[in-house]
This record gives structure tokens, C-alpha cells and sequence, in this order.
């Protein structure tokens, strides 16, 4: 069902404010912000809202959004409006093909080491498995599973990179679902191969 371009505007308000705001939770406050039609009104940008709304129905709306705020939580409304299709684009195809394209990174990032190994940290540096995350080489979806399932990224309130990534992936948590007893069967399969 489509909503209304104010509707529209305010869902992307929440969600903003979820990705790039600690104590915000979309979920617990319902995807309410503090907002006004007449504040929407005076915005030069409504027309985006209003083609969106016209575009996507509300599920496709969260999705659309988080495909974004993902990739850069305090993408900056112009940059959205610019690069918000390609990102959901995109993430809508790593979604859709998340079994074939966990395989390959997890084959790629374990080409020349050991599982164990990747997910390592030594002598303060960040372990392989992040340092592939943070050049693009790994996807943030890949990323979450091992840590849901190999809990491997600890928090650390000296390290900034590491305090961002476990932000991006709580933050991430209750809009990503996938079947986490085939993803473990998945890496059983790799490492047996």
C-alpha cells in the first residue's frame, strides 16, 4: 500500500535518525520523529518524498532507506536523492542472492588463510575479516553473520573504527533477517570442501 509524502518524509527522518543517533531506536518509538507538515511543506527537496511515495509502498520505503543509511548513516539529502536508487539497487541484489554471495566472500577472504585466522586480531591491528569489510571486499551482510555466528568483533571504546562498525551492525540487526542454521551449514560446507 502506497503512503502519503509526508509519511514518506517522516519514515526517512526515522530511520535517519536510527542509523546516525545511538539512543534513537525505530523500532521502540514506532518510527516516530518529531516533525510537522508544515515544516515538510517548506522543504525544497518534497518533490523527492512525494515521487517516492508514489514509487514504493511502505516496506519497500524502510528498505529503500536502509540501503542507504547502511552504507553511509549521515548521507546527506542531496547525496541521497543522487545515489539512493544505485544503493538499493544493490542491496536488494545481495539480499536476494545472500547465499551465493556470502560463499564467494567467505572463499575469497579464506583463499590464502585459515577461518580462524581472519577473524583474528593481532598486535593491535584490526583483523583480516574488518580490514576487508572496511576496503569494500567484504559486504556488511557477510560481515553480520560471522559475527552472529562466530561473535568475533569485541567492543572497544579506544578503537573508533571497531565502535562504528558494532554501531552500523546493531543498528542493522532488526531490519536484517536471514536463516542463520543455513548459514552455519554454509561455512561447515566451505571448510569441508
Amino acid at each position: 500500500m502506497k503512503i502519503a509524502p509526508y509519511e514518506c518524509y517522516t519514515l526517512y527522518l526515522a530511520i535517519k535518525q536510527h542509523f546516525s543517533n545511538e539512543k534513537y531506536d525505530f523500532f521502540q518509538y514506532n518510527g516516530k520523529v518529531r516533525s510537522s507538515i508544515k515544516t515538510y511543506n517548506k522543504r525544497n527537496d518534497r518533490y523527492f518524498f512525494e515521487k517516492l511515495s508514489r514509487k514504493y509502498n511502505k516496506q519497500e520505503l524502510i528498505e529503500y532507506f536502509v540501503a542507504s543509511f547502511t552504507d553511509n548513516p549521515s548521507i546527506w539529502i542531496g547525496d541521497l536523492k543522487q545515489k539512493a536508487d544505485d544503493n538499493y539497487a544493490q542491496w536488494k541484489a545481495r539480499i536476494e542472492s545472500l547465499s551465493y554471495k556470502f560463499q564467494e566472500e567467505l572463499k575469497q577472504l579464506t583463499q590464502n588463510q585459515h577461518l580462524y585466522e581472519c577473524i583474528q586480531s593481532e598486535n593491535n591491528k584490526h583483523s583480516p575479516i574488518i580490514r576487508s569489510y572496511i576496503r569494500g571486499d567484504l559486504s556488511l551482510e557477510t560481515l553480520f553473520i560471522m559475527n552472529d555466528i562466530l561473535n568475533f568483533i569485541k567492543e572497544s571504546e579506544y578503537d573508533p573504527v571497531i565502535k562504528e562498525i558494532n554501531l552500523k551492525i546493531k543498528k542493522y540487526k532488526p531490519f536484517f533477517e536471514y536463516n542463520k542454521t543455513h548459514f552455519v551449514e554454509l561455512i561447515k560446507k566451505i571448510y569441508v570442501e
